[in-house]
């Protein structure tokens, strides 16, 4: 081809992306228009989203937006949240203090602040960037090391605090290979990331430090089964709902990924290794995100990009289902983007996801981000339902607390759009955040606002009296010890419930609604057994709160309840909970409305 041939055509080139710059926004790539949403819609959203915002800026915070109207709400720096988002965790560096503050998430001002001697930063484990440090139940938070140009001869040193500040920090000074991986709930060890080089995807190993004995253990935390030192990347992670395991998910380099089982409490650890063929593909094997239902029994992997999920039971901790889900329809570019990427080429950038997965709260339905737009997936069988915004590159997804809608961020078009997740079909777009990048959490602000009504709303499914009813082993009276009340369960484990399903003037202590809760079994003995090996946990259905606090199971007796087990429970907040109770390889569950008053 002659010069002026090449000329001729490279003019042309450049007039007809004229013309498209011209049609298009000038405030980067063109992105389709969702629907306009209706004014009924809109007034029906009554979710806050807790934005990241500051997408390729040094200047990030947090921003709370009504997805409504999109209004601001708070500007929050970047800090680690509370289990049910009321509190969020700041550090300010003075001369050689670190400052930590306890910011209330509704006002934005500091409800409690602790000194630190030294510089410490909040802790980043999951490569999405979001802070953490927390244990499971939000009472315990650790603080890793300033980053520094010192020598890397410099040891680590941690800070764990009390989050309730009713005992000062404890410090821990070990060598500089140390990273932080978790915390126990008890505030009892403290388990670390030993690298045992500094290489890209270098081996490495899960150490405990004992912090009532205050000292490094020598054994690491392994997989009975494999003791070989792992590698890798954590790329996601989630916590049982008792607070007992950790699971995170590690890419490989030209390796399969695994999850990292650690029991948090026992302290061991179990390695539930994905399908070997998975193994790394470039860019999209960054892609793969956790997720886990409601009742936390079981836990899905998923790489969307890589069209891979995986079903884990996290009882068995074993992989009981895979799928491969099918790729895209190929569709060829237009004529204007094979201009565009002839004249200007670019190299792709790593996405990193701000929560790319999330499931339905019913269980039914599995959403995950693929290398563009989102996937929607049947968990009955793992097959794929639909692909929602297939031309758009995202970077979060979020569900609203009842599941009924589906938020998406897209940092490239600076956007937010609400989708409704059974169709697909855009709904809105959410104003309010410049240069968005992720939704951290999402809150129906009527359900978690402080106001609850005293009544069980047709929402919460309160447990109701069986048909016929459950009539327990002699010598057990054949009704509950009040009229009031009903048996409920059967004689593995039983207990007795209100009839109307709600806990009322419960006292309100330490930050709870404090009420004893009475199990049975068949043939239990209270002289036999004074402390029975029965555990309690329970979670609220209706909105993000921390999980209940119980005490240890102790003994009852009267004539008319006979041998009982009695166990204490603090319930974090009110609202709609299930109570689980466990023993002896049988549990029994119930839900319940705790009243305000």
């Amino acid at each position: 081809m002659s010069n002026q041939a090449k000329l001729t055509l490279w003019a042309m080139a450049v007039g007809l992306l004229a013309v498209a710059l011209a049609l298009s926004s000038c405030a980067g790539p063109a992105a389709p228009s969702p629907a306009q949403p209706t004014a009924a819609a809109q007034l029906s959203t009554h979710d806050h989203l807790y934005v990241r915002e500051g997408y390729g800026s040094s200047a990030e915070n947090l921003v709370v937006l009504d997805a409504a109207t999109g209004t601001r709400g708070q500007d929050l720096p970047l800090g680690v949240p509370s289990p049910d988002w009321s509190t969020l965790y700041t550090v300010e560096h003075g001369e050689g203090t670190t400052t930590v503050r306890a910011l209330e998430v509704k006002t934005g001002r500091t409800v409690r602040q602790t000194q630190v001697g030294g510089e410490y930063d909040l802790t980043y484990v999951d490569i999405d960037g979001k802070p953490g440090g927390l244990s499971p139940d939000g009472h315990w938070l650790v603080l890793s090391p300033a980053f520094t140009s010192a020598p890397a001869s410099q040891p680590n040193r941690f800070a764990v605090l009390d989050t309730t500040s009713s005992q000062p920090p404890r410090l821990v000074t070990l060598d500089n290979n140390f990273w932080f991986d978790a915390i126990s709930n008890d505030g009892s060890a403290l388990y670390l990331i030993e690298r045992l080089s500094t290489a890209n995807f270098a081996p490495y190993q899960v150490r405990l430090y004992d912090l009532v004995q205050e000292k490094l253990l020598p054994d690491a935390i392994a997989d009975k089964a494999d003791t070989e030192a792992m590698s890798g990347y954590r790329l996601s992670s989630i916590a049982s709902l008792d607070g007992k395991w950790l699971y995170s998910l590690y890419m490989r380099n030209s390796e399969a990924p695994f999850i990292h089982a650690l029991n948090l409490t026992d302290r061991f650890a179990v390695c539930i290794d994905l399908p070997s063929q998975w193994r790394g593909n470039g860019e999209k094997e960054w892609l793969w995100s956790l997720a886990m239902t409601a009742d936390g029994k079981t836990l899905y992997a998923v790489n969307a990009a890589l069209g891979f999920v995986a079903q884990v039971d996290t009882a068995q901790l074993s992989v009981q289902r895979t799928a491969t889900l099918p790729a895209p329809s190929a569709v060829a570019p237009s004529l204007l983007a094979r201009l565009a990427q002839w004249l200007a080429p670019t190299a792709e950038a790593k996405r990193i996801l701000i929560g790319g997965a999330a499931l339905s709260p019913d269980g039914r339905a599995l959403f995950a981000l693929g290398e563009t737009g989102l996937l929607a997936i049947n968990t009955s069988d793992l097959a794929l339902r639909g692909r929602y915004l297939k031309d758009w590159t995202l970077d979060s997804l979020a569900l609203s607390p009842d599941g009924t809608r589906l938020y998406v961020v897209s940092a490239e078009h600076a956007k937010i759009v609400q989708l409704d997740p059974a169709t697909g079909v855009s709904v809105a777009e959410i104003a309010g955040a410049s240069h968005p990048w992720g939704i951290w959490h999402t809150l129906d602000a009527l359900i978690g606002s402080t106001l609850v009504s005293d009544d069980p709303p047709a929402t919460c499914p309160v447990t109701q009296p069986p048909e016929p009813p459950y009539v327990p082993p002699s010598p057990y009276p054949p009704n509950a010890p009040s009229a009031r009340e009903f048996w409920y369960g059967s004689e593995a484990l039983w207990t007795s419930l209100n009839a109307d399903g709600t806990w009322r003037g419960l006292p309100h202590n330490t930050g709870g609604y404090t009420q004893k809760v009475f199990w049975w079994r068949k043939g239990y003995s209270w002289t036999d057994e004074p402390e029975p090996e029965l555990s309690v946990t329970g979670r609220r259905l209706d909105a993000s709160a921390p999980p209940l606090h119980t005490s240890k199971a102790t003994n009852a007796f009267a004539h008319d309840i006979q041998s009982a087990m009695l166990v204490g429970v603090d319930v974090p907040t009110p609202g709609c909970w299930e109570i689980t109770g466990r023993y002896g390889g049988r549990e029994l569950s119930f839900t319940v409305w705790v009243a305000q008053h």
